[in-house]
């Protein structure tokens, strides 16, 4: 019927027809009235609009286009706690908001720390709900990465198997936060560690049974206390009792920033403006105390330390130098050779994943032994031969590795953050 209809109108003197979509239209909305849209707001629909007066089809235009407006509202959200996020934090709110077909638009300044959503009228209740739901929730995972950090550089947690196939391994920061809560409390507890196997642990009686998919294995428990004041490195400069991180510029004339400006300068053409040595006592300690237990592991081999880099986003650099690099946050750039935190032997190398901040981290890392890697790779794989005895990193060439990838949190420190123009 429409189909004869239409035909019957072009027969018609003055006949008009116009074909638009539902985005054409909110893209015509958009020069209207000026208002953004984004194309993941509405599924496409074609319109047909058929009418034997210009005039006609005109009005009826305009009527979708002021119904299209009508149906997009925005909502500002104001949170101060906004400004504890990094950007992998806010990059899931983004992600979420995508998925609801919602605009965000994020302001973070010394003025304001809002976030801007535009949708549909009819679900921004809901939406607002949601994203202050998960602000929520991101800032408290934020809190509990402080507190972790804290926590692991004066007690750490370690999981010891003996027998044929003995071995030891180290919690991760939130793992180890977990073991001691549950050690002050009295209480059992069971969590699940970075590479998805799930732990049952009794702190009292300093056992634990580790499940990794049909598979569990029943592990002793070490409890360690790490003394606060344990040695820190001689460059230092003295901290306050109640510092646990501070960030000094070197001097341009010192050795210690021109050995960093030479290792930096051996790849990378631009100019260092700043240095700044990064002393964090607890991020230290953390690292000191692997280091020590790898050494013992690699026995005459040592621990294999490299100093490396690792550009970041300006809204990452805070975090980095507080906390300590996490691994939760991988793939955000790339993961080709594992699901881990990169690092580059090449300053240059690091230049392109600075994001317009100007600055890159020089980071011990301890290599340790490592493999090639690939991009399912959620922890190393074990060595050829030796049981559960895993590589303790993996890189992209085993035979001339230029990038790194690490799976401990206390695996790596960041030295120097280097500024460069």
């Amino acid at each position: 019927m429409v189909t004869a209809f239409t035909r019957a109108l072009q027969g018609v003197n003055g006949t008009v027809q116009k074909k638009s979509t539902g985005m054409d239209l909110l893209k015509s909305t958009k020069k209207t009235i000026g208002v953004d849209v984004d194309e993941s707001f509405i599924e496409r629909v074609v319109l047909e609009l058929t009418s034997a007066e210009p005039s006609c089809l005109k009005r009826a235009t305009e009527a979708l286009d002021a119904e299209f407006r009508g149906m997009i509202g925005s909502e500002e959200i104001s949170h101060e706690q906004l400004r504890q996020l990094d950007e992998s934090s806010l990059d899931k709110l983004r992600d979420v908001c995508q998925k609801m077909n919602v605009e965000m638009r994020c302001e973070i300044n010394e003025d304001v720390s809002r976030i801007i959503v535009r949708a549909r009228k009819a679900a921004l209740l809901n939406i607002v709900t949601t994203i202050n739901t998960m602000i929520h929730q991101l800032v408290q995972e934020h809190q509990e990465l402080l507190e972790a950090g804290v926590v692991v550089a004066s007690v750490q947690w370690i999981a010891k198997k003996s027998g044929h196939q003995e071995r030891e391994i180290d919690f991760s920061a939130k793992c180890n936060l977990k073991l001691e809560k549950a050690y002050i409390q009295s209480k059992p507890t069971v969590f699940q560690d970075e590479n998805g196997d799930t732990w049952s642990a009794d702190t009292a009686a300093k056992t634990a049974n580790c499940m990794s998919g049909s598979k569990t294995e029943q592990f002793t428990l070490q409890r360690k206390e790490i003394g606060i004041d344990e040695a820190v490195p001689s460059e230092w400069d003295p901290m306050n009792p109640q510092e646990t991180v501070t960030l000094v510029p070197l001097n341009s004339s010192s050795q210690e920033f021109k050995d960093v400006q030479q290792r930096f300068s051996v790849t990378a053409p631009n100019q260092i403006s700043k240095v700044e040595r990064i002393q964090s006592k607890y991020l230290y300690k953390q690292y000191a105390v692997h280091k020590e237990r790898m050494s013992k592991t690699h026995k005459g081999t040592g621990a294999l330390e490299r100093r490396l880099y690792h550009g970041t986003d300006v809204a990452s650099v805070g975090a980095i130098y507080k906390t300590g690099f996490n691994r939760n946050f991988s793939g955000k750039n790339a993961v080709a050779y594992g699901q881990g935190v990169y690092f580059a032997r090449d300053a240059q190398y690091s230049l392109r994943y600075a994001g317009g901040s100007n600055c890159m981290f020089e980071v011990l890392v301890l290599v340790g032994e490592y493999t090639a890697g690939n991009s399912t790779m959620r922890h190393p794989p074990a060595k050829p031969g030796s049981g559960a005895d895993a590589y303790d990193c993996t890189v992209n060439d085993a035979t001339n590795p230029s990038i790194f990838v690490t799976y401990h949190d206390a695996q790596m420190y960041p030295a120097y953050l280097i500024h460069y123009t």
